[in-house]
């Protein structure tokens, strides 16, 4: 483990941060130092110690009332049989004995069995499922580094210049400005507009969506929405035909428009100007027929967000570039370059990517159609598009309709220059070709940490061939006696997984529930979490960030330290900060609440108690050192405070210290956090000897308290 210089008391105070306004937010400190990451175990809402028992068998055989609502069923072969629409529910017989932890799926089932989702919940459940991350996470491509290679390549391929060479830099977003042309995406202020145009875009080209929009426009008016829901739909289908797919477009946008109406009472979706990325998209989602790509266009360009939508063209240089796997759909593309592009390279690469897809001669639908002439191989695998796999001949039809869409495509400079994507050996790079460079990464990741006193489970290639002895050894280690000191215990604690601290809480509580909170966070169906920081995806850092800065910005702008926003995301997705998370009832990445640690070493007086020395038997001179806890953050986000979730954290965290053999539990706190302040000294702690507030020199320059509680 890397070791830091730790200041005197008497120097300068090293950065701190300080908790939340509320009793569940709270107290941050500014220090770096590197350590190796850890996998995220994600918990599911329970797991029971053993699996139910099966119900007692019945020798009587069974009878069916004869005045009971009886329909048919036809089976795969053919014959029909007579069910009761309530026999599961009338032949299962109650259970003798119900386990303490099978209670707590009796606590949160519900009452009666659930009624069928809807298609819409059923897009929305399944966005909100796959938003948490990447949907393969072990696929190499792309990295940070190369999607800003490809991001400027295609950049001076088309004509754009850095700033230090006088030029404006890449392709950045500007304000709408296309409510006076016909059709786009989403370039007009108006968000229900944009999504109008949007959905009018989709699967045609610009020539036939430009020409629909003005059709509809002029046959009901400029934006008159309520003249459209109050219309014959053939009305509109005619109106809409010149585009293509007019029944189903119809429907889409009359949809749109009644569901808008029935949730907000008027025809407007402005509101989501002020909205989270995460509500916005939640919102455009689940109305019928908008699906990520549409959603994500208006998040783009309508409400300018940081958002990467996959078209066509996108999709198609995506799996050329070996950024997915081949077997890929437009879906899961989107969620994958959602993890793993920058957010600040997302506005551009989607809009260099769809220039050069339509104006390459070897990128374009038509050259790529070339491509897969002479690519049999790729063609017999066939191709995913919107989630469903086609055959071959599909394929083809598809590649047709692209070229066909293309025909609209103005004149551009770059054709017949040669592929810069090609020149330099980044297309092509397809499904075995990218294994052995990824193994190679992975060597050279575990010789550079051979030497490292923690373990980076994060890698896939360091989980292959040996989870099993891994799995062992820690399963002994933690059933072996107690370290021998506390720098054995330290060294210890940052070695272990989040799987690791998840056993050891289970072991601490006594239950083999993979969610282990307390009783009556676990009826109100909250669930627990364990993460590396560097673990956590791109959505759940800025999901972690965004309750952060709901809670503290002010603070931090009343305060000596000021706010730093890059700084703190540095502090808190460092590679050696460990994440207790809670989750609501929802389903998806959705945060309600977080405790940010570290397993470290900090100062202690030479008058405290536990100071090392004193313990062997000496009588101190000067400060030393004690094996701590140190919680930088518990936030909790505004709709769930004042549910116990600060309180819980805080006695998990204590807790865990505690078993781990660790010294102390320290924390920051603000001096103005006055309501956080008698939080932490009703859950027992005090400020520390260490504290600046403590020195008569340094108290009236520091703005914060440092407090401790020994274990």
């Amino acid at each position: 483990m890397p070791t830091r210089t730790v200041p005197s008391r008497t120097a300068a105070p090293r950065p701190t941060a300080a908790s939340a306004a509320k009793p569940d937010a709270a107290p941050t400190r500014k220090r770096t130092r590197s350590s190796s990451g850890m996998a995220t175990v994600t918990s599911p809402k329970l797991d029971p110690d053993q699996p139910p028992p099966p119900p007692p068998l019945s020798s009587a055989p069974k009878t069916r009332s004869s005045s009971s609502p009886k329909k048919a069923r036809t089976t795969n072969n053919g014959s029909s049989v007579k069910v009761e629409e309530d026999e599961a529910a009338a032949s299962t017989p109650p259970r003798a004995t119900v386990k303490k932890e099978e209670q707590d799926i009796e606590d949160t089932a519900p009452a009666s069995s659930p009624r069928k989702q809807t298609t819409s919940e059923k897009k929305l459940a399944t966005y909100k499922a796959s938003i948490q991350g990447s949907p393969f996470p072990d696929h190499p491509l792309p990295t940070a580094e190369e999607a800003e290679r490809v991001a400027w390549i295609l950049g001076e391929h088309h004509g754009y210049k850095r700033e230090s060479e006088g030029g404006r830099g890449l392709p950045q977003y500007t304000s709408p400005k296309g409510e006076n042309k016909w059709g786009g995406c989403g370039d007009v202020a108006s968000v229900l507009d944009a999504t109008i145009r949007t959905v009018l875009s989709c699967n045609t080209s610009n020539r036939n969506s430009s020409a629909a929009h003005r059709s509809l426009t002029e046959r009901f008016g400029k934006q008159n929405w309520q003249a459209i829901l109050d219309a014959d739909e053939s009305d509109v289908v005619d109106a809409l035909r010149c585009g293509g797919l007019a029944n189903n477009k119809t429907k889409t946008i009359r949809g749109i428009l009644r569901e808008t109406k029935e949730r907000h009472g008027v025809l407007s979706l402005d509101h989501l100007h002020q909205a989270t990325d995460d509500e916005i998209m939640q919102e455009l989602v689940s109305f019928n027929g908008v699906g990520p790509k549409v959603a994500s266009c208006v998040l783009a360009f309508c409400i300018g967000r940081q958002s990467m939508a996959v078209d066509t063209h996108v999709f198609r240089l995506c799996k050329s570039l070996g950024w997915v796997p081949e077997k890929a759909n437009r879906d899961q593309t989107y969620y994958h370059l959602h993890e793993r592009v920058p957010g600040h390279l997302k506005y551009p690469l989607h809009v260099l990517l769809i220039k050069h897809g339509k104006t390459c001669d070897n990128c374009s639908a038509k050259g790529f159609a070339t491509v897969k002439e002479e690519l049999p191989s790729s063609a017999e695998e066939g191709s995913a598009d919107e989630g469903d796999q086609k055959p071959a001949d599909q394929n083809a039809v598809a590649v047709k309709k692209e070229v066909k869409e293309e025909g609209d495509v103005p004149i551009d400079r770059s054709r017949g220059r040669p592929c810069p994507l090609k020149a330099a050996g980044l297309l092509g790079r397809r499904g075995k070709a990218l294994k052995p460079k990824a193994e190679q990464d992975s060597k050279s990741d575990v010789k550079a940490e051979a030497g490292a006193s923690a373990t980076d489970e994060s890698s896939p290639s360091s989980r292959r061939g040996k989870s099993t002895v891994k799995s062992e050894v820690k399963e002994e280690a933690m059933d072996v006696e107690e370290p021998s000191s506390a720098h054995e215990a330290l060294e210890k604690a940052q070695a272990m997984s989040s799987d690791d601290l998840l056993k050891c809480i289970q072991k601490l509580r006594s239950t083999r529930s993979k969610n282990p909170l307390s009783e009556s966070l676990k009826k109100k169906r909250y669930t627990l979490e364990l993460s590396h920081g560097k673990s956590l995806s791109a959505e759940q850092r800025k999901r972690v960030f965004a309750i952060f800065e709901e809670n503290m910005k002010s603070m931090y702008r009343n305060s000596t330290l000021g706010w730093k926003p890059a700084d703190k995301k540095k502090e808190l997705f460092h590679a050696s900060s460990r994440f207790l998370i809670i989750r609501p009832p929802d389903v998806g990445a959705e945060i309600a609440g977080y405790v940010m640690w570290r397993f470290d070493t900090e100062l202690c007086s030479a008058e405290d108690p536990l100071h090392p020395d004193r313990a062997a038997g000496g009588d101190p001179k000067e400060d030393g050192k004690l094996e701590i806890s140190y919680l930088y953050e518990i936030q909790v986000s505004p709709p769930h405070q004042r549910a116990g979730l600060g309180r819980e954290l805080m006695h998990l965290l204590y807790d865990l210290t505690a078993h781990l053999g660790l010294h102390k539990v320290m924390l920051t706190v603000f001096n103005q956090n006055k309501t956080a302040y008698k939080f932490y000294q009703s859950e027992g702690y005090e400020v520390d000897l260490i504290s600046p507030s403590k020195d008569a020199s340094m108290k009236d320059r520091v703005d914060y308290q440092i407090m401790s509680k020994p274990t």
